[in-house]
C-alpha cells in the first residue's frame, strides 16, 4: 500500500487530535460524556459480574489509539513514544460491539462463547474512515474493567477468538497485528502474542477488498489470569487490547466472552492444563506427598492438546515462582508430572502453585503460553516413605581393661518399610586407612524387621551406615560411645590421620588428639610412651600430635597414654599399618569379623575374612604358626582359625603370581584381633542368640554433622541426610565467612585460610527450623 499525502496529513490531524483529548480528559468527559466515570467500577464491582457482557458494556471503558510497532511485547509505541489511549464511548462502529450468536460468515467462527452476547473489539475493516477500507491505518483498541479482588474470584478465565491479518514478510517485523490481556495484579498470567506467532494462516476473500488476505483464526481460547492472594481487597485492572498492523496495511479483530466462565478451559483451542489436589493420586493424577525423605511431592496433571492447524504436543512445562524437577510427558495418555521440593514452598502452611505449558508444533514453531489452574500443596502432608529408626550402645571393654583398642559396641536399628521391600545395609569408615575403601556389608533382607548390628570397634571411629530400602536410600552418621576401658579422662582419644610414607623402606605414622579431659584439667598434658619411654607429649583439646615415623612391616606398635599429673590414669592402644605404599599396584582391602566357637569363657574363636584385592591374585594369610615364606590360601569371605591364643596378628597378603609361595609380599594387610569375651555372647557364631545390649546410649543425630570435629587437615567435612543443604559458616562476632546450597551428603571446604579458633556451622533442618553447630579448627 502507498501511502499518499492526503493520508499522512488525515493521520496528523488524528494524533494531534487524540493528543489535546488526552491532555484535557477530565474536561472533554465532563462535556461529551457527562453520565460516564473515569472510573469503569465502583470499589464493590467484581470481576464476574457482567464477564459474559450479557448486559452490554456495564463496567467497561473502552480506549482508542494508535501504533507503528511493538507488537512482540504488546507494548504499543506510535512514532519513537508509547501511545497515548483515548477515552471513546461504546458501542463504537468497528471497534467495540456487542454480538450476538451467529456463525461469522468470513471464518465460520462462533461469535459468542457463552450466553447470549458477547464483545467483539476492532474489526476486519478500517474503522478510521481515513484511507483503503481493507487497510488497519495503525488502529489499537483496549478494554478495561476495574474490580475488586476476592478470594473467590482472583483466579478467573477469559474466553477470546481472535482473526489477525498475517503479513509474513521481513517488513513487518514488530509490527504485526497483536492480542494481549494483562491483568495489572497478576503479570505472571499475561498473554502477548502477534500474528507471527500463530503460524496457522489461511487465505480468505474479504468483501470488498480486491485481493485475498492471511488471516490466523483462533476459535475460542481459554485464558487463566491468577491474582495472588495477597491482593485479596485490592483494585485490579483488566485490560484486553487488540491491535492491527503496525504499517497501516492490516486488520486484526477479536472476540471476548466467558469471563469466570468454563473454569476447567474444557474445549480450549490452544488446549489445556489440569491439576488437581486429590491425594492419594486417582488414576495417576493427583499429588504423592510420600518420598524417601519426605521433602518432596511428586504432582500430575492432565493436558488437551491444541485444536488449531497442525499437529501439536505438549513439550514443556514450568512452575512459575517455583523450581521443579523430574519433568515426564505422557503424550499417549496425556498427562505430565512432576517433583517440587518442600523446601522451595516456603514457610508457610501451604503453597499455591499452577504450571505454564508449552505447546509444540510437529516441524517446528510454539504456540502463546496455556496455565493451568491452580492447586495448593499443604506441608503437613508430607512424609517420609519408610521408617528407620536406630540408636547405639554404651560401650563393652571386652575384659582388656586397660587396653582400648578392642573395646565395642553396636547399633540397633529398626525399619518400616512396605511390605516386601528389599532392603541392604552397608557400612563406610570417615576416616579409612589409606588405600582402604573402609566400605562393608552389613545385611541385607525383606519385609518389616529389627536388627542388632556389630560389634564394631569404637577405635575405627565415625562412619556412615547406608540403609537401602526398596528405590530409598538413607545414610546416617554413626558417632561410637566413649571408650570403656583405661583412665575415664582419656575415654576421648582419637587415632586417624593414618598415613603411609614411601620408601625404601616404607614408614608410617598416625595422629592422637585428646578432648579436654572430664575432670575438668583443661590444657593439661598427656604423655605418650612405647615400651615405657616417653615418645611424645600433647595437650588436653591442643591439635592433635604426630607419632614418630615407624617402619612398615608385618607387625602392630603398642603405646601407652599417660595423664601427666596422674600416672595412674593411663590406657593401652594397639595401632596397626596401612598396607605398604612402594608397591603401587598394591590394592588390598581387609575387613573382618571375629566369631566365638561357643559361649563358653574357654571357646575358641574364628576370623571371619572379607578381601577384596581387585582380582590381582591369590589372597593369603600368615598367622604366628607359619613364616614369611609362605602362607595358607583363603577365598574372600572365608573363616580363618580356630584361635586361643589372647591376640593373634593375621597377615593378608596378594601374590600376584599366584599361590601362597611368595617369599617376600610387598603387598599386604596386618590385623591385630583381641580374644573375644565369648561368655558374653556378643560374638556368637551365626548370631543364633541376640546379645543383651543395655544400656543404650539415646539416639541424637542430627540432620547435618561435621567430621571429624576439631577439623583435620584444615577441610570442613559436611554430611548430611537433607535432600538440599543451605549452610552459613560464621565466626562466634557474626562475621559470615562462606555459604553454600548442596545436595549431595557430603560437602567439604577449605579453612587453610581461617585461624584456628571456634566457628559456627548454620544451616535449616527438614523443618525449616534454624540450628546451628559449633566446631573447633586447630
Amino acid at each position: 500500500h502507498v501511502v499518499t499525502e492526503e493520508e499522512i496529513k488525515a493521520t496528523a490531524a488524528e494524533a494531534e487530535k487524540h493528543a489535546f483529548i488526552q491532555a484535557n480528559m477530565d474536561e472533554y468527559m465532563k462535556l461529551y460524556f457527562p453520565e460516564q466515570n473515569l472510573r469503569s467500577t465502583s470499589t464493590t464491582v467484581e470481576i464476574c459480574d457482567n464477564g459474559g457482557f450479557e448486559q452490554d458494556f456495564l463496567h467497561y471503558l473502552g480506549f482508542r489509539s494508535q501504533f507503528t510497532s511493538g507488537s512482540t511485547t504488546c507494548n504499543p509505541i506510535w512514532q519513537g513514544a508509547p501511545s497515548v489511549f483515548t477515552q471513546i464511548p461504546m458501542p463504537s462502529f468497528r471497534e467495540f460491539e456487542i454480538m450476538t450468536p451467529g456463525i461469522e460468515p468470513l471464518t465460520g467462527i462462533q461469535r459468542v462463547k457463552f450466553g447470549s452476547k458477547s464483545l467483539k473489539i476492532n474489526d476486519l475493516y478500517n474503522h478510521s474512515n481515513v484511507g483503503s477500507l481493507c487497510n488497519g491505518n495503525n488502529g489499537i483498541n483496549k478494554v478495561k474493567k476495574e474490580f475488586m479482588v476476592t478470594k473467590e474470584n482472583r483466579e478467573f478465565t477469559v474466553w477470546y477468538s481472535i482473526g489477525l491479518e498475517n503479513p509474513n514478510n521481513n517488513p513487518h517485523v514488530n509490527q504485526q497485528p497483536f492480542f494481549s490481556i494483562k491483568c495489572d495484579l497478576a503479570p505472571y498470567t499475561n498473554l502477548c502474542f502477534d500474528a507471527a506467532i500463530l503460524d496457522c494462516d489461511s487465505i480468505y476473500n474479504e468483501p470488498g477488498c480486491s485481493a485475498p488476505e492471511l488471516i490466523d483464526v483462533l476459535d475460542w481460547t481459554c485464558h487463566r489470569i491468577k491474582i495472588p492472594e495477597s491482593q485479596v481487597g485490592n483494585i485490579a485492572t483488566l485490560e484486553i487490547s487488540m491491535a492491527d498492523c503496525g504499517q497501516g496495511g492490516h486488520n486484526g479483530y477479536a472476540y471476548i466472552d466467558g469471563i469466570c466462565e468454563g473454569p476447567n478451559c474444557a474445549g480450549s483451542a490452544l488446549g489445556s492444563a489440569l491439576l488437581s489436589e486429590q491425594s492419594p493420586m486417582v488414576n495417576g493424577i493427583g499429588i504423592d506427598y510420600v518420598s524417601c525423605n519426605g521433602d518432596k511431592a511428586r504432582v500430575c496433571g492432565s493436558y488437551t492438546d491444541p485444536t488449531l492447524c497442525g499437529i501439536w504436543q505438549l513439550d514443556s512445562i514450568v512452575a512459575p515462582g517455583f523450581p521443579i524437577y523430574n519433568v515426564t510427558i505422557d503424550t499417549i495418555n496425556k498427562k505430565f508430572c512432576f517433583e517440587i521440593n518442600k523446601f522451595d514452598l516456603g514457610t508457610g502452611s501451604s503453597a499455591e502453585i499452577f504450571v505454564a505449558a508449552y505447546f509444540k508444533k510437529n516441524g517446528g514453531g510454539y504456540l502463546p503460553v496455556v496455565f493451568s489452574n491452580s492447586i495448593n500443596l499443604y506441608l503437613n502432608l508430607f512424609k517420609q516413605k519408610y521408617n528407620v529408626e536406630f540408636s547405639v550402645t554404651s560401650c563393652f571393654d571386652n575384659k582388656t581393661t586397660p587396653n582400648i583398642s578392642d573395646d565395642y559396641y553396636f547399633v540397633e536399628l529398626k525399619m518400616n518399610p512396605a511390605a516386601n521391600a528389599d532392603w541392604d545395609i552397608s557400612r563406610r569408615l570417615i576416616n579409612p586407612y589409606p588405600g582402604e575403601s573402609g566400605i562393608t556389608h552389613l545385611a541385607n533382607g525383606t519385609f518389616t524387621t529389627n536388627l542388632i548390628l556389630g560389634p564394631f570397634l569404637i577405635q575405627e571411629g565415625t562412619w556412615e551406615m547406608t540403609v537401602t530400602i526398596g528405590e530409598c536410600t538413607y545414610t546416617y552418621v554413626i558417632d561410637p560411645p566413649p571408650y570403656c576401658s583405661g583412665c575415664t579422662n582419656l575415654s576421648g582419644i582419637k587415632i586417624n590421620n593414618v598415613t603411609c610414607i614411601p620408601g625404601p623402606p616404607d614408614q608410617w605414622t598416625f595422629n592422637i588428639s585428646i578432648p579436654n579431659n572430664a575432670s575438668g584439667n583443661i590444657g593439661g598434658t598427656y604423655i605418650v610412651e612405647k615400651l615405657g619411654i616417653p615418645i611424645a607429649t600433647g595437650t588436653y583439646g591442643g591439635p592433635p600430635i604426630t607419632m614418630p615415623n615407624i617402619l612398615l612391616d608385618q607387625s602392630c606398635v603398642e603405646y601407652k597414654i599417660k595423664d601427666f599429673v596422674n600416672f595412674e590414669c593411663f590406657i593401652d592402644i594397639t595401632v596397626c599399618p596401612p598396607v605398604p605404599c612402594s608397591d603401587k599396584d598394591c590394592d588390598l582391602d581387609v575387613q573382618y569379623k571375629v566369631k566365638c566357637i561357643s559361649d563358653s569363657p574357654t571357646s575358641p574363636y574364628v576370623i571371619e575374612l572379607n578381601i577384596d584385592n581387585n582380582g590381582s591374585g591369590t589372597a593369603c594369610y600368615a598367622s604366628p604358626n607359619t613364616n614369611s615364606g609362605g602362607g595358607i590360601s583363603v577365598s574372600n569371605g572365608g573363616q580363618v582359625g580356630p584361635f586361643s591364643a589372647n591376640n593373634t596378628t593375621i597377615v593378608v597378603y596378594n601374590c600376584p603370581g599366584g599361590g601362597c609361595s611368595c617369599e617376600k609380599p610387598t603387598c599386604f594387610k596386618v590385623i591385630n584381633v583381641t580374644r573375644p569375651d565369648c561368655a558374653k555372647g556378643h560374638f556368637n557364631l551365626g548370631n543364633s542368640s541376640p546379645p543383651i545390649l543395655k544400656p543404650v546410649v539415646p539416639i541424637h543425630f542430627e540432620a547435618v554433622t561435621i567430621v571429624p570435629n576439631p577439623i583435620n587437615n584444615n577441610e570442613l567435612i559436611i554430611l548430611s541426610k537433607l535432600g538440599q543443604t543451605y549452610i552459613k559458616v560464621f565466626t562466634l562476632d557474626g562475621k559470615i565467612l562462606h555459604d553454600a546450597t548442596f545436595t549431595h551428603q557430603k560437602y567439604t571446604w577449605d579453612m587453610s585460610s581461617q585461624s584456628s579458633g571456634v566457628y559456627i556451622l548454620q544451616y535449616f533442618d527438614e523443618n525449616h527450623n534454624i540450628q546451628s553447630v559449633k566446631f573447633v579448627k586447630h
